[in-house]
């Protein structure tokens, strides 16, 4: 049994190419990875130390991101859920900003911001954090990347838990930190 294509197909048609579209470009430069690496150079560059050497930068400036961002992310996050101030919406659009410039352009303007011969860069020279070249400009950059997302999440977080709740446990004589210990 056949259908005919009635103009209604026509969104969904449309929908499944640029979906496919979009697909393809996530999958097929790890396909062209897989299809032109040879297992031996493979295991050729995993035995570098060049190799060892920049994953052990990759996994400790993102530990240091994650602390950051989650220490700066989560107290951000709360007061945009649960407090009212001058300047809120602001802040929340201040927030979503580098979930919107395209990465690209945030490391080349942390780039000019901190780089040597800058006021900022000369400043952090000077306080003996220097930034430029350094895993504390990559962490700079993982941190302004992602922390948005934390603080977004907390948000949210903070908004799905029921005020109820949380101001019934207080009348039990819990502190304010009480409900999210526990």
């Amino acid at each position: 049994m056949s259908r005919d294509v009635t103009l209604k197909d026509v969104p969904t048609g449309i929908a499944t190419v640029l979906s496919a579209s979009l697909l393809g470009l996530f999958l097929l430069p790890l396909v062209a990875l897989f299809a032109f690496a040879t297992p031996g150079g493979i295991l050729a560059e995993a035995r570098s130390p060049e190799f060892w050497s920049s994953l052990d930068v990759t996994v400790l400036a993102s530990i240091m991101a994650l602390a950051v961002s989650v220490a700066l992310g989560v107290p951000l996050g709360y007061l945009l859920a649960r407090r009212d101030f001058p300047g809120k919406a602001w802040v929340s659009s201040a927030v979503t900003l580098p979930v919107l410039v395209p990465h690209l352009v945030v490391g080349l303007a942390l780039l000019l911001w901190v780089m040597p011969g800058t006021v900022m860069g000369g400043l952090l020279d000077r306080a003996g954090l220097p930034v430029f070249d350094t895993i504390w400009g990559v962490v700079l950059v993982m941190v302004y990347v992602g922390a948005s997302y934390t603080v977004l999440a907390s948000e949210q977080a903070f908004l799905a838990i029921d005020r109820s709740m949380v101001e019934a446990v207080r009348t039990l004589g819990a502190t304010p930190a009480t409900p999210f210990s526990t």
